[in-house]
């Protein structure tokens, strides 16, 4: 059997195959691989009918650099994009991939991921003076709001802790967040100095413009809440 032809990189490639390269030797600086810049852009193409979810796995291509691999590559994995890319002319070729942003990077590809509940560990003072005290009106200390609220801490004791007899909790506070994603935006919006109730409004625009249900619903006591 022959050995297969080493074909190397062509540079234009690049421009006529929309790939980049992405590794280079360590001794002679030849192309190792090429990255496809749809699947670093957009992302696989979803087949109608299928109930597979697609990867979101980069297609790295390798020696052999082969025209028939990156077209086999494209017409199975992004169909329409590949098409548009075909008719456009050069110029509009290499402004195509220009004014968008890598997919991992985007609000869907970071928020869109099933989630996993968060624990957080905070020091019994911060916990019942600050946000137990401070951030209350007076005369709401003892409504519903307030205890519905404190009740989302739960004491944490460390197991390498020995506890005097009559002695309660430890010097920490445990607070579970079953929705990491509402969680992560809300922080981002308060820092930008959104009230709560303003920074709940956002949200429910944000999950309404960008479709993701992961947000979940929101109002200003959630946000406050923090879970």
């Amino acid at each position: 059997m022959a050995p297969k032809r080493a074909t190397p990189f062509m540079p234009r490639h690049s421009h006529e195959y929309a790939v980049r390269v992405s590794q280079r030797s360590g001794k002679n600086g030849s192309v190792v691989a090429a990255e496809c810049l749809f699947c670093v852009y957009f992302g696989r193409e979803s087949k109608v009918g299928s109930k597979r979810k697609n990867t979101g796995n980069i297609k790295y291509f390798s020696m052999p650099f082969r025209a028939d691999n990156y077209r086999q590559h494209h017409v199975k994995q992004h169909p329409q994009k590949w098409e548009q890319y075909q008719e456009a002319n050069d110029e509009e070729k290499k402004m195509f991939f220009e004014e968008n942003r890598p997919v991992k990077e985007t609000l869907h590809n970071h928020y869109g991921a099933k989630q996993v509940k968060q624990r957080y560990l905070i020091n019994a003072p911060i916990v019942k003076v600050i946000i137990g005290e401070l951030l209350w009106d007076p005369d709401d200390i003892d409504g519903s709001t307030h205890k519905n609220m404190m009740s989302s801490f739960i004491d944490y004791v460390d197991e390498s802790e020995v506890m005097e007899e009559g002695e309660e909790g430890g010097d920490r506070f445990c607070i579970e967040i079953n929705n990491p994603v509402q969680f992560s935006l809300a922080i981002e919006y308060l820092q930008a100095g959104l009230s709560f109730r303003q920074a709940a409004r956002v949200m429910i625009g944000t999950k309404e413009r960008t479709g993701l249900a992961a947000i979940g619903s929101c109002s200003d006591y959630t946000i406050a809440i923090g879970s």
